[in-house]
């Protein structure tokens, strides 16, 4: 009971500091804060390295469009509501955790399927994609605006970093993972007595399948706050999913 006392409560702040993340203006940056970036010299043209190589942005861009929804989390946390971003997998059109800091955000439709047209219409300035999902679609992204792409979407560490970098929000973002590693390390102090000899598997169990996750956000969160894991789910694919065919299971890699 304590150790779930704990998680729970680590969960709320990190919640709060997401919250705080895109608090005020909805997220969305202001025309005061673009000319203070260019007062500081901080508007300069900035080469981003990312899953698909380097891509040059100017200045700090304000017409953002996002096309997974870790890069829709991550842009908001950083204080930028995008223009137009693809809709939530469950709860449609957009998570219940989001829909206070999206009003008036363009719905581009699925993840694995953005519309383009839609894309193009906004004159973005700025679009956050992923690799895994789009890398077909990657040079007609960037005929409409500077893309950058992350290599997974479920590594929100990374999609943090490559978003604050091209969002020009690179301290934001380190002052974000500084809290979090702070609230992880306490935890791990507070519980270290009752996680010692506790070992955590992650499933997921939907309508027609289930899956054991090896990667991801869940095991990321475990790992940080030194919850171990069984020595067979340590691995460095996604993981497996089971689905029923007759009276057996059947694995494949995912």
């Amino acid at each position: 009971m304590k150790l779930i006392k704990l998680f729970t409560g680590l969960m709320v702040l990190t919640a709060l500091v997401s919250g705080c993340g895109s608090s005020g203006t909805s997220g969305e940056s202001t025309a005061a804060e673009t000319a203070a970036a260019e007062k500081t010299g901080e508007g300069s043209s900035r080469v981003i390295e990312h899953a698909m190589g380097t891509t040059e942005i100017e200045g700090t861009p304000l017409r953002v469009v996002t096309l997974f929804q870790g890069a829709t989390d991550s842009a908001l946390l950083l204080g930028v509501k995008p223009l137009g971003a693809v809709e939530s997998w469950a709860e449609k059109p957009v998570y219940e955790y989001l829909r206070g800091q999206m009003d008036g955000v363009v719905n581009l439709g699925i993840e694995t399927q953005p519309n383009l047209e839609e894309i193009i219409a906004l004159k973005p300035d700025l679009i956050i994609a992923s690799k895994v999902r789009h890398e077909k679609i990657y040079s007609q992204l960037t005929e409409i605006a500077p893309t950058v792409m992350v290599k997974e979407v479920y590594q929100w560490k990374d999609t943090l970093n490559i978003c604050a970098k091209a969002l020009n929000k690179e301290e934001k973002g380190e002052e974000f993972l500084t809290e979090w590693n702070e609230k992880t390390s306490y935890f791990k102090e507070k519980a270290a007595d009752q996680i010692k000899n506790t070992k955590v598997a992650v499933i997921d169990f939907r309508a027609d399948h289930a899956r054991i996750v090896y990667t991801g956000f869940a095991a990321t969160v475990l790992d940080d706050m030194g919850i171990e894991r069984p020595e067979s789910h340590k691995k460095s694919e996604w993981g497996v999913c089971c689905s029923p065919r007759k009276q057996f299971p059947r694995w494949r890699q995912i």
